[in-house]
């Protein structure tokens, strides 16, 4: 489960809209990912 729990942290840090890493989303999609990302981490009690 720990390496879920990196994935989506990953997946966040390439939507906040800071070059490093690159964000592979963009625009309006990013803030809709992002809410569903972190919605998910909420689901599933990651640390």
């Amino acid at each position: 489960m720990v390496e879920a729990y990196d994935q989506l942290q990953d997946a966040l840090n390439s939507t906040d809209g800071f070059p490093k890493p690159p964000d592979f989303v963009i625009g309006p999609a990013a803030s809709e990912l992002v809410s569903m990302i972190q919605d998910l981490r909420i689901d599933l009690a990651c640390p």
